[in-house]
């Protein structure tokens, strides 16, 4: 073991060295418990003991019984003899011409015969050139007897080994491996370990610790082992509970916890005993012989289950233990897994719902029962895998029923024919809700929206009505009442996400915002990643729409990547709406490259984004062809996009505007005329001012002026900076040079407040022609990162590679080294030593 933070104790070994060369001999006592560094503190001292005769021995648990044996061994490299006397032995050593370094490790495991040997030698050792250092393992047996207490007591220095602070734990890491850790690697060492050196030195060795641990325990005699197993295996325990489950008397029993805990192994409280370092426990139950281990943790499960315990429990046993095909074993794993679920462990539902499996039921009726349960667990994070597990399931019972959430995955992701296969199998109440949501279209919206019971369904109608174009004022009631709810099922969470975007589509994007945060938090903690993928889509456009658009990029990119991290089909509605808000951040911020390579990267080689479910991917490709120069076939696309959505009743074009899009790109023709006046009319009739000024910013005129000023009491910045800019740029054309001044200032200064670095880059250029100059953009320093840019240097600031950094946002590893360059290069700087240096830990 490396040697780190005991200088103080080697140098008072060396002090006593020097005082042994003028003839004062020193016994100096080193204690500690398990671990502490004791054996490694001798050899040390041993190894820089210069012009010094050392003589070492250890005690041996083995050799207890031996008498003299430890004697023996410490004199074989002297010509002292073995059998004689103390006074004796110091003056055949003092002879020798050197001091003598005598070092005893483990004196608690000694024969007797050798203990009251040094004892005698402690006690004559005053006036002889001798040192004495002697090491006593606390709470091991033998180490509180009378023998050890002689020596004990007769030691000139008595030496208590604590555990490593932080620097140290620091030191001992980069000599272990032969570089500097990072802060947090060394905080969650110091927290794992306790400081214990051995458990330090071993910190990445699991399998070392649990080697060392038994050894330790085993040489404290096999009942100690067997103890120390009961409470690595049942956790935090009273004492009686441990006493039934070993089958040991209690006495016994607490008597082996005394010694545990004096070694520092176990913490013995008032009531209930625990392993002192979760890492000994870890490692105990992972490394060994995996037959031992299975049979422990079978005789564990019994145990807890015949005690009463909870099902999550028993079942952490029985998943490391061997199917029996019993059913008890079978109803436990079910309802640990229901819990699993209902806390936001699905992975561990899987485990559980596997495991099950493996049980072997008896009834293809329980059987078809487990395996839908599995598909339900699978669906949050696996959509591929649950189809798969769901279609077993259908095999093994036909006729057995889908859970709804589901259905609504599959109906969110665009599988309907699945969806619609699971619908036909349904019954009652859902499966009307089933074939309601199949057939559901904003061409057949109801006149009345009728809050019910049902949240999921009561916000699909209300969205039809919406995307018919039709009651902003009851859609907003409704969305209202629908965020009031608690997203405590899949249901809620999608019908507030609809809500969400009720809200979006009225112009309340801080309300928008507010209930896609709900459901964000609600599927963090379910790990429902469609569900997750979903929230942050949508709360990805609201970003946009208010400008905030390193926030959306990062929304977007953790949804495309949790989409595909999930198996959801990149064909479906639900991933082609989150890469067509990517592609439209890209062309927001200038970059049509960007944007061409999402189409291309993410979309299947030879797929048609021109049917339905693709609608927006559409219009924002539209939008790219347009900015590369290809008119045709961006009006084309939009074309086909008006197609899909009049097909289905989308009339609203809150929903996507590409009537106002498409007058915009034909120009002065009467069709275009044709197209702006329509949206407009659409737009007036549902009424958020947001709708309307986008739809007047595709005339010109007076419609200009009217959407800039519906626009500055919006909640759209960002289109209300590109309606000032529009607006400067016709009075300017009119020859107001003085009013085009005025609204460019304004819409540069939102722009510069929005950090939208392209469209102040545009407004600031049609500054010049006008005569005015631009304000100089804060585009440089801490103060010109974005939002998303601050989230990663932040994170690498403390210590994070880009990996973990890509794991803890739920990006891409190149996307975070995508906003590495990008700040690297706003803050003049070269690599993350020089981020860490410029922000420091405070940032």
């Amino acid at each position: 073991m490396t040697l780190v933070g005991r200088d103080d104790v080697l140098s008072i070994c060396h002090n006593a060295l020097d005082g042994a060369r003028s003839g004062r001999g020193s016994v100096i006592v080193v204690r500690g418990g398990a671990g502490a560094g004791k054996t490694a503190l001798l050899r040390e001292f041993g190894n820089t003991a210069d012009a010094a005769m050392v003589l070492s021995a250890t005690g041996s648990y083995g050799e207890r019984e031996r008498a003299s044996g430890l004697v023996a061994r410490l004199l074989s490299r002297s010509d002292a003899d073995a059998g004689g006397r103390p006074h004796a032995v110091l003056a055949t050593l003092r002879d020798a011409g050197d001091p003598v370094v005598l070092l005893v490790d483990d004196l608690q495991w000694c024969d007797r015969e050798s203990q009251r040997w040094l004892s005698a030698l402690a006690e004559q050792s005053g006036h002889w050139p001798v040192v004495l250092v002697t090491a006593v393992s606390d709470g091991a047996p033998g180490w509180d007897s009378a023998e050890v207490e002689d020596v004990l007591f007769a030691g000139t220095h008595h030496m208590k080994l604590d555990n490593l602070d932080h620097e140290e734990v620091r030191e001992m890491l980069e000599l272990l491996h032969g570089e500097a850790p990072a802060d947090r690697v060394v905080a969650e060492c110091l927290r794992a370990t306790g400081g214990v050196p051995w458990l330090v030195a071993g910190f990445h060795d699991a399998e070392a610790i649990a080697l060392s641990a038994r050894v330790r325990l085993r040489r404290m005699g096999p009942a100690a082992l067997d103890v120390f197993m009961g409470v690595a295996l049942l956790g935090a325990v009273p004492i009686d509970v441990l006493t039934r489950f070993c089958g040991r008397p209690g006495a016994e029993v607490i008597g082996l916890c005394a010694e545990l805990s004096a070694t520092g192994l176990l913490n013995v409280g008032e009531t209930e005993t625990s392993v002192t370092h979760p890492l000994v426990r870890r490692s105990l139950l992972q490394h060994g012989s995996p037959a031992e281990l299975r049979a422990l943790r079978r005789r564990a499960a019994e145990f807890r289950h015949d005690e009463g315990a909870e099902p999550a429990e028993v079942a952490e046993h029985l998943l490391a233990s061997e199917p029996r095909q019993e059913q008890w074993v079978m109803d436990v794993l079910l309802a640990a897994a229901q819990s699993a679920m209902a806390v936001g462990e699905p992975r561990r539902a899987v485990r559980l719902l596997r495991r099950a499996l493996s049980e072997r039921p008896d009834r293809a009726a329980q059987e078809g029962q487990v395996l839908l349960r599995l598909a339900e667990a699978q669906v949050r994070g696996d959509v591929e895998g649950a189809l798969k597990t769901l279609d077993s399931a259908l095999k093994v019972v036909p006729e057995a029923e889908v859970d709804l959430g589901m259905f609504n995955v599959l109906m969110l992701d665009g599988r309907r024919s699945q969806a619609a296969a699971i619908a036909a199998k349904a019954s009652g109440a859902t499966a009307a809700r089933m074939r309601a949501r199949l057939s559901w279209r904003p061409a057949d919206a109801s006149e009345s929206v009728a809050m019910s019971e049902d949240a999921l369904m009561s916000a699909v109608g209300t969205l039809s009505r919406t995307l018919a174009g039709q009651g902003r004022l009851p859609a907003l009631a409704v969305a209202a009442e629908l965020t009031d709810r608690a997203p405590a099922d899949v249901d809620v969470m999608f019908a507030q996400v609809i809500s969400a975007d009720l809200f979006g589509y009225a112009g309340q994007l801080a309300s928008a915002t507010q209930a896609c945060d709900s459901v964000v938090n609600a599927a963090e903690y379910l790990r429902h990643w469609p569900a997750l993928a979903y929230a942050l889509s949508s709360r990805a456009q609201i970003q946009r729409r208010a400008g905030r658009l390193g926030a959306a990029e990062l929304d977007a990119e953790r949804a495309l990547d949790l989409a595909a991290t999930c198996g959801m089909s990149r064909t479906g509605r639900a991933v082609r709406t989150m890469l067509a808000c990517l592609v439209e951040l890209a062309l927001d911020r200038g970059d049509t490259a960007a944007a061409s390579e999402l189409l291309t990267v993410h979309q299947p080689v030879g797929a048609d984004i021109a049917e339905p479910g693709g609608e927006a991917l559409l219009f924002a490709r539209a939008r790219l062809r347009a900015a590369d120069g290809d008119l045709l076939r961006a009006c084309s696309d939009l074309e086909r996009c008006g197609d899909l959505l009049t097909s289905i009743g989308v009339r609203n074009p809150a929903a996507i505007p590409w009537r106002s899009e498409l007058a915009r790109l034909l120009g002065a023709v009467p069709l275009a005329k044709e197209l702006c006046d329509e949206e407009v009319e659409l737009a007036r009739q549902w009424g958020a001012p947001a709708t309307v000024g986008r739809a007047l910013l595709a005339g010109s005129g007076p419609m200009i002026d009217e959407a800039v000023d519906l626009l500055a009491e919006s909640e759209d910045r960002f289109l209300f900076a590109q309606a000032l800019l529009q607006c400067g740029v016709q009075r300017a054309g009119n020859g107001d040079l003085i009013g085009a001044r005025r609204e460019l200032r304004r819409g540069h200064e939102i722009a510069a407040e929005l950090d939208c670095a392209y469209l102040s880059g545009r407004i600031g250029a049609e500054l010049v022609t006008v005569g005015s100059r631009p304000p100089k953009p804060k585009l440089y320093g801490v103060g010109g990162l974005t939002e998303a840019e601050s989230r990663v240097a932040r994170l690498v600031v403390l210590g994070h590679k880009n990996r973990e950094i890509a794991r803890m946002l739920f990006v891409r590893e190149r996307t975070v080294e995508v906003h590495l360059t990008r700040i690297y290069r706003k803050l003049g700087i070269e690599g993350r030593a020089a981020l860490v240096s410029l922000l420091g830990p405070d940032e």
